[in-house]
């Protein structure tokens, strides 16, 4: 097909979902108890790392939407769709991203899964709308930002649809603002030499745990390319802690195990992150399937994210690992600073990495000629997610009856 037969391949699509109907959300009539799908969704974590999970989500709708991802799931796959499907970043938020001087991507991809399209921006929108609200913004301003990232990833898909392969797999999303914009929206974290034990965030491994995880290395290598592998050969495992990450783990031990090259001061850090099944799985027919879920991450992190050699796969007994470089640059702005300008630039670098994401795994042209060239596809989408945020401060109240009811634990870090 030419690219003007998939535009208009995709402008064919709004007879199956008018741009219109993009908007509503309107929970339905035997919608499935939150409380169930959250607990559901962590039944197979570590009871004390889940319960500090849960603690964290009690402190703010928008903490509360970071962690109830499966519960966002399903309400999706309860709205309309056109059948334009992508790779899904899956957990698509306004602080899901890392920055590498002043290029953006996506940081977690523990939820990637094929699906619509709509589906992650609408989940990217909704974090908008309830981040900005938690921030004392104005519903003016929420519905201002939500637009121009709307808008934003609606013209940058016009732009990679046009772009060769080649060109959009170089592709790097920076901050418009510029660097004097990146002290605002960036913070690093300790360099690696200095990661400490702070339980029960971080501790140091068991020796049954060390051994168990230099037995994996050998499947991991083997889902190296054949030039990572030689690169990885000149490493040696150092020692090994394990940490608990934010919000989008599932309550199970993300180890990061250190390796030495010629000195001490050549170190590289890989991070062993267990892989569930996503929480858009049971929603998404004809999807690949995979035997490893670290697998299925990796290869999402491969086809949505700028390339880490190191990524790759392993397992450790029954459980899945998604194995990377342990990444030190990330957003790390405090929720209740999402507001004003700061909002506005984070929801359009946002938008603009989605965008990016999508193009490469997708026919862009076929979304582009969908969503059109107006402003129609961009109300729709604001229309969810200010209506969809309203959802999440009703399930963020329900989730506190619960936690102090005692039918949810959750305890806090100490």
């Amino acid at each position: 097909m030419s690219f003007e037969q998939r535009l208009e391949f995709g402008k064919s699509r709004r007879s199956v979902v008018r741009r219109i109907n993009q908007g509503p959300w309107i929970p339905p009539l035997k919608r499935l108890d939150p409380i169930e799908i959250l607990t559901q969704a962590h039944a197979q974590g570590s009871l004390e790392i889940v319960a500090i999970k849960m603690e964290q989500m009690t402190h703010s709708p928008f903490q509360f939407f970071k962690g109830a991802h499966a519960l966002m799931a399903y309400d999706l796959s309860t709205t309309l769709n056109v059948g334009l499907r992508v790779q899904m970043c899956g957990d698509a938020h306004l602080l899901n991203l890392r920055a590498d001087s002043l290029v953006f991507d996506f940081e977690d991809f523990a939820q990637s899964h094929v699906g619509p399209f709509e589906w992650d921006l609408k989940r990217l929108a909704t974090s908008i709308a309830v981040a900005g609200d938690d921030a004392g913004e104005t519903k003016q301003n929420c519905e201002l930002a939500l637009k121009s990232a709307v808008g934003a990833y609606r013209k940058s898909l016009v732009q990679f649809a046009i772009m060769d392969k080649a060109e959009l797999a170089r592709f790097e999303v920076k901050c418009a603002a510029g660097a004097e914009a990146l002290p605002k929206l960036v913070s690093s974290t300790a360099k690696p030499t200095q990661l400490v034990k702070h339980s029960p965030i971080w501790t140091r491994t068991s020796a049954d745990e060390e051994q168990r995880l230099s037995a994996c290395l050998s499947q991991y290598k083997g889902s190296l390319t054949n030039d990572a592998q030689r690169v990885f050969e000149r490493y040696r495992p150092a020692g090994t802690s394990f940490k608990v990450f934010g919000l989008g783990s599932l309550g199970i031990e993300d180890y990061v195990m250190p390796f030495f090259g010629n000195s001490i001061d050549e170190v590289l850090f890989l991070q062993f992150r267990p892989s569930m099944p996503s929480s858009f799985a049971p929603y998404v027919a004809d999807a690949p399937n995979y035997k490893n879920h670290g697998q299925r991450v990796a290869d999402g992190q491969r086809t949505l994210h700028t390339h880490d050699p190191f990524l790759g796969f392993s397992s450790i007994d029954d459980t899945h690992y998604m194995v990377r470089s342990f990444i030190r640059n990330y957003v790390l702005v405090n929720p209740l600073e999402l507001r004003g300008p700061l909002l506005l630039e984070l929801a359009q670098v946002s938008a603009t990495v989605l965008a990016k994401a999508h193009a490469r795994t997708s026919d862009a042209a076929m979304i582009v000629g969908y969503v059109g060239q107006g402003d129609k596809f961009d109300d729709a989408v604001t229309r969810f997610a200010m209506t969809y945020a309203s959802q999440v401060t009703k399930d963020f109240e329900l989730f506190l009856g619960a936690v102090h009811s005692g039918t949810i634990q959750a305890a806090q870090v100490l």
